[in-house]
């Protein structure tokens, strides 16, 4: 992670699909940049509120510190899904507090814990469409008619500087397993990524069977072998960090260090 520790990113999102240890990854790389960096900021964007558990206790739609640390936050959002039936209600839903806390200045890192891909990718497809409109007069514009020109304009503003946050100063990291469907997902992910532009360097391969007797362990090893081989060739021009099985509960920040120090890049993969 040296890589991330020396570049300038102010946000790091962390994505991939269900299942994968997006949130324990995400709480791990928190605890760890909160060690370098000035202040950092942890939002949840998973429904299941898994950060108030793991700290023991409860976070809100705004910043609070967390117990024991002087220079990490963190907020949970209940994320909007493409269901939502339009972006005014997405509004009522405090997308503007989540964004506002965001781009302030006080945050050196904010750390986007997602939910799926699908929900992902409409929260930055909306970001873009509401930095286009112009006027609340017709069409996308017409659901923002019952704003007043200065919260519209608040809004608007909000709404550039986040797209531009995510031009120049975000990189995503893709979670995922070496299992076909979790890949699946990781590949669209970063097809979508690529399409917009975003940054997306790491790919983390989580939860990696190591040597065992059983049968079952020997042919799973059988199988990452090969699919490894194949993310090797495809993500070739990608940093992969590889993390073992974990066979403890991820539950204290004790445990989340030594999660970290399980980390390790593939040697075939240097930094750039």
């Amino acid at each position: 992670m040296e890589y991330l520790k020396n570049q300038t990113f102010k946000w790091i999102f962390v994505g991939g699909g269900s299942g994968v240890g997006k949130t324990s990854i995400s709480i791990t790389l928190s605890i760890y940049f909160s060690r370098f960096k000035k202040n950092v900021l942890l939002v949840s964007l998973n429904p299941t509120m898994c950060l108030s558990d793991f700290f023991q206790q409860s976070f809100k739609d705004h910043p609070l510190y967390v117990k024991g640390f002087k220079t990490l936050s963190a907020m949970e959002f209940p994320f909007i899904t493409d269901k939502t039936p339009s972006y005014l209600s997405i509004i009522d839903n405090h997308l503007d507090c989540l964004f506002v806390n965001a781009l302030s200045d006080e945050y050196d890192m904010v750390i986007f814990d997602t939910s799926s891909t699908s929900e992902i990718k409409g929260l930055l497809s909306m970001i873009r469409d509401f930095s286009k409109v112009q006027e609340p007069k017709m069409g996308l514009s017409s659901l923002f008619e019952d704003f007043s020109p200065i919260k519209y304009r608040e809004l608007k503003m909000m709404m550039l500087a986040t797209e531009k946050r995510l031009k120049y100063q975000t990189t995503f990291i893709c979670v995922s397993t070496l299992r076909y469907a979790a890949l699946k997902e990781t590949e669209c992910l970063l097809q979508y990524l690529n399409e917009k532009n975003i940054n997306s360097r790491f790919i983390i391969l989580n939860k990696i069977i190591g040597n065992n007797d059983c049968a079952y362990c020997r042919q799973t090893l059988v199988r990452q072998a090969s699919l490894i081989r194949d993310v090797d060739d495809v993500y070739s021009e990608y940093i992969i960090i590889e993390i073992p099985f974990c066979d403890y509960i991820l539950d204290s920040v004790e445990k989340c260090s030594w999660f970290f120090e399980s980390f390790r890049e593939r040697p075939s993969h240097s930094q750039v």
